[in-house]
């Protein structure tokens, strides 16, 4: 060890702060990350192929809750069976949607098909004598 020179330890300063201190000025940094990120990454609109992604999945809800009426809607973006049905029927290429995309459309979709569900059944309801 002696041909490496003098060693060093370093010591560690340790302060004590106040549990709103901390919390303050780790809110602090995390905005300032925040500001940082924004100024890094542009927004860009969607591309259309993304746009398609996410008609494709639209239209997997659909057909998925049809062939599958017993599931529960709630929750369906993060339902195992739904995932699988979504990759084996429209290919890997819509589970490359960003996942908060992923969710909000499957919640939507999954809104807008039990809405027309609905009225659908109420038209029928009412035609009938």
């Amino acid at each position: 060890m002696k041909n490496f020179g003098k060693f060093q330890v370093a010591q560690l300063d340790q302060e004590v702060v106040s549990s709103d201190k901390l919390i303050i000025d780790m809110l602090t940094d995390i905005r300032s990350m925040i500001g940082s990120t924004r100024r890094v990454i542009p927004y860009a609109p969607p591309s259309e192929s993304m746009l398609a992604r996410v008609k494709r999945l639209a239209n997997a809800v659909g057909n998925y809750l049809k062939l599958h009426p017993e599931t529960d809607a709630d929750g369906l973006a993060f339902n195992s069976k739904f995932i699988n049905f979504v990759k084996e029927t429209d290919g890997p290429t819509v589970m490359l949607l960003p996942s908060n995309l992923f969710v909000q459309t499957v919640e939507l979709s999954v809104k807008n098909y039990l809405e027309m569900k609905e009225t659908i059944s109420q038209q029928h309801d009412a035609k009938a004598p």
